[in-house]
């Protein structure tokens, strides 16, 4: 589905973090809502256990060199890897960016910079401040392109 992340591979803290936060209606979009209504703690942590299994290959040549590179300084400048680590693999409560789907990465950006995305660390509002749709693009675009771990 269009702007959906991949779940594959992200680290089980955040995807234990991120159930919770559904199932306590803290972060709202209806279909996550509904499926962890009810869901204990344990039941959350091993649904995270399973999803955290590596993730998909990036897709074969869809990277675009020069947006890349606007990408990754774009990413310097603003810190990413403090958080995300340098390979934007993530980390305990963050989550891997690194073969992300690209339209989710986007959409998710966009909702930062709208100040639209609840149940967050409160620094990601200010990361996408004052950016362009092109650097928001680009921005999105080189941890998207990227395996793991490179």
């Amino acid at each position: 589905m269009a702007e959906v992340p991949s779940l594959a591979g992200q680290p089980e803290t955040f995807l234990t973090l991120q159930m919770i936060l559904f199932r306590g209606r803290i972060r709202r979009f209806e279909p996550m809502n509904a499926a962890m209504r009810g869901i204990r703690d344990a039941e959350a942590e091993a649904l995270a256990r399973f999803a955290a299994a590596p993730p998909p290959p990036a897709p074969e040549g869809a990277r675009d060199a020069q947006r890349a590179v606007r990408g990754r300084a774009l990413s310097a400048g603003h810190r990413c890897g403090v958080c995300h680590l340098a390979d934007h693999a993530g980390q305990n409560q963050v989550p891997r960016l690194s073969g992300q789907r690209e339209d989710h990465l986007l959409h998710s950006m966009r909702d930062y910079r709208a100040g639209a995305r609840q149940g967050t660390d409160v620094s990601m509002q200010a990361v996408p401040y004052g950016l362009s749709e092109r650097d928001l693009a680009d921005l999105a675009h080189c941890p998207a392109t990227v395996p793991v771990g490179r």
